[in-house]
């Protein structure tokens, strides 16, 4: 129950508002283990998710005067479909023992289909109105291929050394329609970016060191370089490069058998989400939110100290 207020204090709307949601979600996983024998591991895996999500809104509203007087009731609905939305994953990663080394390499890559349909119209009286419609399609992808070798390099010490590379996608077919001169009927609303296309490439090389200073201290040290490079086919807006270094420091010291102390420091640099570059339709305000494809990594410097 929602209630809005004239400055006075007296009661403006009442909005009674029902929700029902309807959720159906198969999910399909299989992997795959082979041991080779000279001691090489080979897994798999891969994921099928088709799930279907239906979601209707019934909202009757009465408005009153300042004296309190009801003088417009009405009912609001919105529906809004999501379905057949198609997940699916497919996964592995190869893991060869070369003398006291170990060699690592695993890939990963999924795609979601996600097509959305809402509808929003209002009931007065005996008369339907359509207010709004907006029908999504959005397609998003992923690949990482990452390959790391291990060895130790000196007495209580071990380096890896490694790569990553990934590519994400979103593209995304929106259309709006809104019924701008309030006769009842919706007209669909062109916007330039209407058909966006989002796309990243990453790299990344790291290292990492371990080393036993003694039995009860050790290090963990990493240093990795990430650069990446982000395009889309919004107008005025060009593509984006980035270029990040991203330390970490991991000391451990066991006090007892029972307990220890863990010192940390790390720089992160976050995901950009490409659903926050693309436009998309805000229920609440009922408007359109045009997205922003100029948004940056969030950089963080953690710290952390504790006991356990």
């Amino acid at each position: 129950d929602e209630f809005y207020y004239f400055p006075s204090g007296a009661v403006q709307e009442v909005r009674n508002q029902s929700f029902r949601r309807q959720h159906n979600k198969f999910i399909l996983t299989a992997n795959l283990a082979y041991n080779v024998d000279n001691g090489d591991r080979l897994r798999l895996n891969g994921l099928f998710e088709p799930r279907d999500v239906n979601d209707r809104d019934l909202t009757p509203l009465t408005r009153f005067d300042a004296a309190g007087a009801p003088i417009f009731s009405a009912t609001e609905t919105h529906q809004r479909h999501s379905g057949w939305v198609m997940r699916w994953e497919v996964g592995g990663d190869y893991v060869r023992a070369i003398g006291e080394s170990t060699l690592n390499t695993l890939f990963i890559y999924n795609s979601t289909n996600n097509p959305v349909d809402e509808f929003r119209s209002r009931v007065v009286g005996t008369t339907t109105a359509e207010i709004s419609r907006n029908l999504t399609t959005q397609t998003t992808t992923e690949g990482i291929l990452r390959s790391s070798y291990s060895w130790p390099v000196a007495s209580r010490q071990t380096l890896e050394l490694g790569a990553e590379g990934a590519r994400n996608s979103l593209a995304q077919n929106f259309r709006p329609f809104f019924d701008l001169n309030r006769n009842g009927v919706v007209e669909e609303i062109a916007i330039p970016t209407a058909r966006a296309n989002v796309r990243e490439l990453r790299g990344e090389a790291f290292a990492n060191h371990n080393l036993t200073v003694t039995s009860d201290l050790t290090l963990e040290s990493a240093l990795n370089f990430e650069f990446s490079k982000i395009t889309n086919n919004y107008p005025f807006s060009p593509s984006a490069q980035y270029k990040f270094l991203k330390p970490r420091a991991d000391l451990r010291y066991d006090l007892s058998e029972s307990d220890q102390l863990r010192l940390k420091a790390e720089r992160t640099i976050s995901q950009l989400q490409f659903s926050n570059f693309v436009p998309s339709f805000d229920v609440i305000d009922n408007e359109i939110d045009a997205g922003n494809p100029d948004l940056k990594p969030e950089k963080t410097w953690t710290y952390e100290i504790a006991y356990q």
